[in-house]
């Protein structure tokens, strides 16, 4: 089962989580972070064995779930899955760039039903040459926590939005 987290396409942004562009830490981006979990906003069968699940846990063995982002200071870093675990058959390491942008979103808010013009921040990823940039929202920074949100592989040739929670690690 080959599953690229990397080849995710353009974010939805139906998250409920507000993030303003000001409540982001950007200087306290750049880190070490370790898979974490995965929810999928509907059911989904990423391993097509005919059971689906919004939980990417329950679609994945240890080596696709073995997911490493090193994102350095100076805009470079690296994505990896499968090198940590043992006797994975599928090991990808693949040179990154990233940026982190704000920007303005129509987003209709749930408590008033009206269509505002909110700052959302977003962590942009692209490959090492710059091209095929792919945008996530930051839904939630901590110390050690980052959760983005965008569109995933959903195992049909296909993306489905969905939550990817992940920690800050030392190495």
């Amino acid at each position: 089962m080959k599953i690229t987290i990397l080849a995710f396409t353009a974010i939805a942004i139906l998250g409920s989580v507000i993030c303003n562009a000001q409540a982001i830490d950007k200087e306290n981006i750049p880190g070490h972070y370790v898979y974490s979990s995965l929810i999928f906003d509907s059911p989904v069968d990423v391993n097509n064995d005919g059971i689906a699940s919004r939980e990417f846990e329950y679609e994945a063995d240890a080596c696709a779930l073995d997911i490493h982002y090193d994102l350095y200071p100076d805009g470079t870093g690296k994505y990896t899955v499968g090198m940590q675990q043992k006797n994975c058959k599928i090991k990808q390491e693949i040179a990154i760039k990233w940026k982190i942008k704000d920007g303005k979103i129509r987003q209709r808010v749930k408590a008033t039903g009206k269509v505002e013009e909110v700052i959302k921040t977003f962590l942009i990823i692209t490959d090492s040459d710059g091209f095929d940039p792919t945008p996530y929202e930051i839904v939630e920074q901590s110390k050690n926590k980052l959760t983005l949100r965008g569109e995933f592989p959903d195992g049909s040739d296909s993306t489905t939005s969905g939550n990817l929670k992940l920690k800050k690690n030392t190495k």
